[in-house]
């Protein structure tokens, strides 16, 4: 209250101020990535998770401001925690079999084998707006992809499972055998789906 008598709102009460999620951060920052790059990756993603967060930092590195401190005081309490620039409603990721040793090239290839069966197989599948509902909901947003590390066949098939009691859309890359790794190994796992459902089944898994 002025001295007048006057009542003063106090700016403060309506906003929260912003912090970068703590694990996510760790995880970026455990990737080298700068610690004011992580926080604008997190900040400008909705602070969800660092996986978003990295492809983010990739996608803006030679941004002159990347690495300057961000210049964010307070955001509104809806925004704390949830999307500040866009909504990431929905994301393709890959599971990747490291045990195999496949080479860059190879993961390469098999990523987009993987990415492209699943994309068809969203599309085509005549009839079933959920999944092309998902489909657009994902290019609208920008096509979020996210390429993750998998332990084995094991876990491949342990995550596609999960995936499939959650109703998510998977897509199993199988390799034909002519170069690098026997023929019929489960190469690469696809799951496309709401952010927070497909982070309940690969959440725990590391960036590759």
């Amino acid at each position: 209250m002025d001295p007048d008598g006057t009542e003063v709102s106090d700016s403060t009460s309506s906003a929260t101020f912003w912090h970068p999620n703590e694990d996510a951060l760790s995880s970026l920052l455990s990737l080298g990535i700068s610690r004011n790059a992580a926080e604008r990756g997190l900040y400008y993603t909705g602070n969800a998770s660092a996986d978003v967060a990295a492809e983010w930092v990739f996608d803006h590195i030679s941004d002159p401001d990347v690495h300057q401190p961000l210049s964010i005081s307070a955001v509104p309490d809806a925004a704390v925690g949830g999307s500040v620039m866009f909504d990431l409603s929905h994301k393709m990721v890959f599971a990747v079999d490291i045990s195999l040793g496949m080479g860059i090239g190879k993961i390469a290839a098999q990523v987009a084998h993987a990415g492209v069966g699943l994309y068809r197989h969203m599309i085509l599948a005549a009839g079933d707006g959920r999944l092309q509902s998902m489909v657009a909901l994902w290019q609208e947003m920008g096509e979020t992809k996210i390429v993750l590390k998998a332990g084995g066949s094991a876990e491949l098939m342990s995550l596609e499972s999960k995936a499939s009691s959650l109703n998510l859309p998977t897509y199993t890359a199988q390799d034909a055998g002519k170069t690098q790794i026997p023929a019929g190994s489960m190469t690469v796992l696809a799951i496309m789906g709401p952010v927070t459902e497909v982070d309940k089944v690969t959440g725990h898994l590391q960036l590759l």
